[in-house]
This record gives structure tokens, C-alpha cells and sequence, in this order.
């Protein structure tokens, strides 16, 4: 069992605490992140390793919650940032390597993951 993130102290600024999922499927891996960084980011790398098939990128893409140890810790495919405007994410690509593909959602549109129950991985998107 892991640990969970330490309690919000700070109303103005709750994202160390956010709630982190692993979905896992026909060995399959997903890791929702939502807007986790600074003290939270920590906990969640102090647990064990796992290699995840599709990660939303914590807080929409931000340079301080994509680390090169979060891209170690997850080994992603594939890195998905939700973002409504137009951003720059080039500093992704060298933080989760070639191995991994970077699809934000104001370039790509909605992104869709489908696991097929013989565990084959489809992601989609819009555009």
C-alpha cells in the first residue's frame, strides 16, 4: 500500500494533493495524474516503479510536474497533456524520450485509449 499525499494546508494551491489513478486492464496500464506536482510528485516517486502504457501528463504539461524522474518512474508510451490553448510542449519530448509519444489535446483534438480485452492498445485521435 502506498502512501497518501500529504493533507492540503495551502487552499491557494491544493495540486500536491491530487488524486492520482492507475487503471490496469488485460496488462495494460493507465496513470491519471491530474494536477499533481511539489510534495505530491515526490510521494508518488517514492513508490515502486511501474511501467505504464498511456500517462496523462500531470498538470497540463507544466515544466515542474514533468520531470525526467516521473518519465523514469513511468516508462510511458504514450504521454497525453490536455490543454485548451495553443502551448508549447517541446520540452516534453526530451523529458519522455522517443519511446514515448506526446499527443496535447489543442493539436490533436480528444484523444481516445481503448483496451481490447486480448489487452492490444488503440489510442486515437481527434484531428
Amino acid at each position: 500500500k502506498s502512501d497518501p499525499p500529504p493533507p492540503v494546508t495551502d487552499r491557494d494551491n491544493d495540486n500536491p494533493s491530487s488524486i492520482v489513478l492507475l487503471l490496469q486492464y488485460a496488462g495494460r496500464r493507465i496513470l491519471l495524474t491530474g494536477d499533481i506536482e511539489a510534495e505530491g510528485l515526490d510521494c508518488l516517486l517514492n513508490q515502486p516503479s511501474l511501467d505504464i502504457d498511456v500517462m496523462l501528463s500531470p498538470h497540463h504539461g507544466s515544466r515542474t510536474a514533468n520531470t525526467a524522474e516521473l518519465a523514469v518512474w513511468t516508462r510511458p508510451e504514450f504521454v497525453i497533456v490536455s490543454t485548451g490553448r495553443s502551448s508549447s510542449l517541446e520540452h516534453l519530448h526530451p523529458i519522455y524520450g522517443d519511446g514515448a509519444a506526446v499527443l496535447a489535446t489543442d493539436d490533436t483534438g480528444a484523444v481516445t485509449v481503448e483496451i481490447t480485452a486480448a489487452g492490444a492498445l488503440n489510442v486515437t485521435t481527434f484531428r
